[in-house]
């Protein structure tokens, strides 16, 4: 006598049962192993953009050290966090670092101005509120430069034509003081 109806439908449903149980199996076994992967290869990717980002502060770093403002191109304080926070406007310590730049630069800009500068202490005053522009020692440091390098000393202009100007004064001839009598 060969297999029941029932006999057979009671075998479909133990494969049935069994084929779910394998499956659930394999998730249970496949699943954890893919998000381990996941993650390491995750973990990878953010351990090559932190270390980008890690080179990017170091450099800016190494140029403010150097005092390379804004010289040479594209290794310089300016070109070096402008690029950083394009990448990542999110992190807060390349905007401390241009902030802290541009206190250095207000100092430089001072030094040239006292020296007798003014055009090299305007270009840095400038610079320092493009990295800086809350800074007010800047700015204001900037706007008084400007408004000194607009006022040129020297008399003002004449208006009076050459007819109306008196002849020079004839030069008085050396005479040497004579010695203190005791």
């Amino acid at each position: 006598v060969g297999p029941t109806s029932s006999d057979l439908a009671a075998r479909a449903r133990r494969r049935s049962r069994a084929s779910w149980i394998a499956v659930v199996a394999m998730l249970v076994l496949v699943v954890p192993v893919l998000a381990l992967g996941t993650a390491r290869l995750f973990r990878t990717s953010q351990t090559a953009e932190t270390q980008a980002r890690e080179q990017l502060l170091e450099s800016a770093r190494e140029a403010m050290q150097s005092h390379a403002w804004d010289a040479p191109r594209g290794a310089n304080v300016r070109d070096i966090t402008a690029d950083a926070l394009s990448r990542y406007p999110d992190d807060k310590r390349f905007r401390a670092l241009r902030s802290e730049a541009a206190e250095r630069i207000v100092a430089d800009a001072l030094g040239r101005k006292y020296a007798g500068s003014p055009a090299d202490a305007l270009r840095l005053a400038r610079l320092a509120t493009e990295l800086d522009p809350s800074l007010s020692t800047a700015r204001k440091l900037a706007d008084e430069l400007a408004a000194a390098d607009t006022v040129t000393p020297g008399p003002p202009p004449s208006t009076a034509s050459a007819a109306d100007k008196p002849p020079p004064a004839e030069p008085r001839p050396y005479r040497p003081n004579p010695p203190a009598v005791r």
